[in-house]
């Protein structure tokens, strides 16, 4: 049995692999391949397993991998992008700890003018950065203009050391190099490709996964997330507006892609060249050259088309945030914020709000991510206090709507597909109350207006099953 280790390397569709290995595990196994279950998670490969590499763990990995060859599978498949950063006593302690002798190595490769660029973009997304785009254009030297010319030149991005360094421990043309380039990949598919690497292509029972692109900012977006860590902003307002914008890339599209001139783009592709023509010493290639036919991959902008553009993202960025960004909890007990509650309500006391008159909205937005993470439904959880002969509210969520509710309790119904979310993950709640009746005056309303229901508690949850509601 051949035992596959796919190493990724950044940004070449690493994630897509491993989601729909996960997914499809059923259908590869029916095919000869073997997928262990231990340490998989479901779009990140053997992420928890190869991260510590506990000898427990490995032993089960191992004793999978003896079981799976015993029932005569061709191939086993661990996956992890993070092996491309193993040193050679990781790799030797792998391989051992594998008792396997007949070991693969997998690894897709992104040509490095492009990957300089996306991997820059993909590490803003996750952590702040002392290095800003306006870096890597010409300008006065400072310390961060250095560190982006030096990344730009980096010895991580020397393909040859990485492809030498596993095949050290590998029998030779054990070792597989694919290019990642739409051009290259079989039928334009990262996942496509990987399948057939096994002598396998997708059918009617593969399920393919939609959107298992892992966004990233654009040049417009990056921009703004410069500023934000210029300023230096909490982590939390920091995070919110990275998911923000990229909420806005995927309901929009992306911007601008590259911002590396031609001319530094030339020079990136002259200062690897050497190295990269040496990979086909080490390992057989399917053209003469790694490379050969490079992406055109640098700015093609004008200076005053990038500021009306970045100017246009920040409109757009604005109004969204006036939306405040909830994520999910396994017990939504909270009094609502003043800015959940977008209109038809009184000021918030320390129990929560009053309705004012007939109709009132609850208005949020969810991570987009949260709901692509294997979740089909939201449920939204609402509990109060009626005033008057109110004994019920009409319920309607982004334009489902479920009748009159009594919302002393928590309900169990108010539940909507994730496809009802509207545009950027917004979730609406409209209420519309029957009996609005002026308060007394020692009641705690504001300015004696027209109340029916009182909000105490709200949050929401995704799920996959039909999710009973907390109680108190």
């Amino acid at each position: 049995m051949k035992v596959l280790l796919h190493i990724g390397t950044d940004k070449t569709g690493s994630t897509a692999i491993q989601q729909h290995l996960y997914v499809n595990r059923q259908w590869l196994l029916a095919r000869g391949v073997y997928v262990p279950l231990t340490g998989l998670g479901k779009d990140n490969g053997h992420q928890m397993l190869l991260n510590t590499m506990a000898d427990e763990q490995m032993s089960c990995m191992a004793d999978e991998l003896a079981t799976a060859e015993a029932d005569g599978f061709t191939y086993a498949i661990i996956s992890w992008e993070g092996m491309r950063w193993f040193k050679p006593r990781q790799i030797k302690r792998l391989i051992k700890m594998l008792h396997s002798d007949n070991l693969w190595v997998l690894v897709y490769l992104r040509e490095q003018a492009d990957i300089i660029q996306s991997g820059y973009l993909q590490k803003l997304k996750k952590n702040r950065s002392t290095i800003k785009i306006s870096d890597f254009h010409r300008g006065l030297w400072t310390l961060s203009r250095f560190s982006a010319l030096l990344n730009c030149y980096s010895p991580m991005w020397n393909y040859a050391r990485l492809v030498q360094t596993w095949t050290r421990f590998l029998a030779d043309g054990h070792m597989l190099v694919r290019e990642f380039d739409k051009q290259r990949l079989v039928n334009g598919s990262v996942v496509d490709d990987f399948l057939s690497v096994l002598g396998h292509f997708p059918d009617d029972e593969f399920v393919q996964i939609e959107g298992t692109v892992n966004i990233s900012l654009d040049i417009e977006s990056a921009i703004l997330m410069n500023e934000d860590d210029e300023h230096g902003s909490t982590d939390e307002c920091r995070k919110i507006k990275e998911l923000s914008l990229l909420s806005l890339i995927d309901s929009e599209g992306y911007g601008a892609r590259f911002f590396l001139s031609a001319k530094r783009v030339r020079s990136i592709r002259r200062f690897y060249r050497k190295s990269n023509k040496s990979i086909r010493r080490l390992v057989s290639l399917p053209s003469p050259e790694i490379f050969l036919t490079s992406p055109d991959c640098s700015k093609n902008y004008s200076p005053d088309y990038m500021l009306r553009s970045i100017e246009a993202r920040r409109a757009k960025l604005t109004m969204l945030m006036r939306i405040p960004m909830l994520f999910g909890t396994p017990f939504p007990h909270r009094v609502p914020t003043l800015d959940l509650l977008a209109s038809g309500w009184s000021q918030v006391y320390d129990w929560g709000a009053w309705s004012t008159g007939h109709r009132s909205i609850i208005r949020f937005r969810v991570p987009f991510w949260m709901t692509t993470h294997d979740n089909a439904k939201l449920s939204v959880f609402l509990k109060g206090r009626y005033h008057g002969k109110n004994t019920g509210s009409d319920v309607c969520v982004n334009g489902v709507h479920f009748g009159c509710i009594d919302l002393r309790e928590f309900p169990r119904s108010i539940t909507i597909p994730i496809s009802s979310l509207q545009k950027n993950q917004v979730v609406e709640v409209q209420l519309v109350h029957q009996f609005p009746k002026q308060a007394e005056t020692d009641s705690s309303s504001v300015n004696e207006r027209p109340i029916s229901f009182g909000i105490e508690n709200f949050g929401f949850k995704f799920s996959n099953r039909d999710t009973d509601a907390p109680h108190n």
